[in-house]
C-alpha cells in the first residue's frame, strides 16, 4: 500500500508540473498577444 500511495504522489506531481507549465503558457501567449 505504501508503495502505491508512493507512486500516486508522484504521478499527482507530475500531472500538476504540465498543468501549470500549460497554465503559464497560456497566460504568457495571452500578455503577447
Amino acid at each position: 500500500m505504501r508503495i502505491k500511495t508512493r507512486n500516486n504522489v508522484k504521478i499527482a506531481e507530475v500531472l500538476g508540473r504540465s498543468l501549470y507549465q500549460k497554465d503559464q503558457a497560456a497566460r504568457t501567449q495571452r500578455n503577447a498577444s
